[in-house]
């Protein structure tokens, strides 16, 4: 089982790569870091760098650590799909820095509406540690196609400390 993490914001990259060693299963679960440079220049090159070095710097604290893939293209969504496809990739991880910004709504509805696998969505702040998380929001749709999914990361973060776990499911007036 394959887990796909493209990090391009490296406050956000640590803080994927963790939450990608959990829901790979142990064992038998690897973590593909996807690095998507726009700008083929020094300084292009030298911020996918960068990301990729903070994400690594966190997979040594794990203990896990995954293969890293760096590509060239101008749309980040069309790679990361290419990507997926390309390598059997089970699972995405994606980071959210802003919900409100325009921007970052249209590649991530590209990703979710064309991945055709589980994707795990994550906002947090700067520094943020899965590790150290102790209340977690669990939005639940009804269906039980995301149990496996669910069940593995809620069971993985719990075995690393206590939490309060929320379930929450909204239902229609």
């Amino acid at each position: 089982s394959l887990v796909l993490v493209p990090v391009a914001n490296p406050a956000q990259a640590p803080a994927l790569v963790e939450l990608a060693t959990v829901v790979a299963p142990p064992g038998s679960g690897d973590v593909l870091l996807l690095t998507v440079i726009r700008e083929p220049t020094a300084a292009g090159i030298e911020r996918g760098q960068e990301v990729l070095r903070r994400a690594l710097l966190r997979s040594a604290d794990t203990g896990r650590m995954p293969q890293a893939l760096t590509v060239f293209g101008d749309s980040p969504a069309d790679r990361i799909i290419e990507v997926r496809r390309q390598h059997g990739c089970q699972s995405i991880v994606l980071g959210l820095s802003d919900l409100g910004a325009e921007r970052a709504a249209g590649p991530l509805e590209q990703v979710l509406e064309q991945a055709r696998t589980d994707v795990v969505v994550l906002r947090a702040p700067t520094d943020y540690r899965v590790s150290e998380a102790r209340r977690i929001l669990v939005p639940i749709g009804g269906r039980s196609a995301h149990d496996e999914l669910r069940a593995r990361l809620l069971g993985a973060l719990q075995r690393t400390g206590e939490r309060e776990v929320t379930f929450l499911r909204v239902l229609r007036t």
